[in-house]
């Protein structure tokens, strides 16, 4: 493999194996998924303390680990939340749409009939998104080329999002992509 997209989160960060370069695309806040009928879906944002007494659909661990980093956050409020399920993609969103559970999502993510999704008050959650390449490989030349490109796409995205949108308007000092100010950002 050339190339590859990762992820993590503070306090989790990945440390590159030798040879590689990691290249900090942005690092945005992690947002609330709920049923479109769900109370909160009505606020603006929503507290993470009021969502811990919900219901949540969490993902599978894996090698992001976002379940262990919800699982630090929600301890550190002195909560475990029950999580009577495990699913990720189209099954989790039928969960969550079914008014099961909530759940976290990207906030790029694009709402679809009968989901919310909302901001965390006070960005309690983050995620950073990464691209990574081998120092000595065929794509090292053109990382810089690429690095903009991903990111370009990744401002495309938050366009599409009326609900991330809104928030990176009214935060334009956070989720700046790396490398841009956020007087560059379209």
């Amino acid at each position: 493999m050339e190339a590859a997209v990762l992820g993590d989160h503070p306090d989790q960060e990945l440390s590159p194996p030798a040879g590689v370069a990691l290249h900090t695309i942005v690092t945005e806040p992690v947002f609330a998924l709920m049923a479109a009928a769900h109370p909160l879906a009505l606020r603006e944002e929503v507290p993470l303390t009021e969502l811990l007494e919900e219901d949540w659909g969490v993902p599978r661990p894996d090698g992001d680990r976002t379940r262990e980093y919800w699982e630090s956050t929600c301890s550190r409020r002195d909560r475990v939340p029950s999580a009577p399920y495990e699913a990720e993609g189209r099954q989790l969103i039928e969960i969550v749409r079914a008014g099961l559970a909530v759940s976290l999502c990207q906030a790029t993510f694009i709402e679809v009939p009968g989901v919310t999704v909302r901001p965390l008050v006070g960005n309690p959650l983050w995620y950073r998104h990464m691209l990574a390449w081998h120092h000595d490989g065929p794509l090292a030349p053109y990382g810089t080329e690429i690095l903009r490109r991903v990111t370009d796409g990744y401002l495309s995205t938050c366009a599409d999002s009326p609900v991330y949108a809104r928030w990176r308007a009214q935060n334009p000092q956070a989720a700046t992509p790396a490398g841009r100010s956020p007087s560059a950002q379209s």
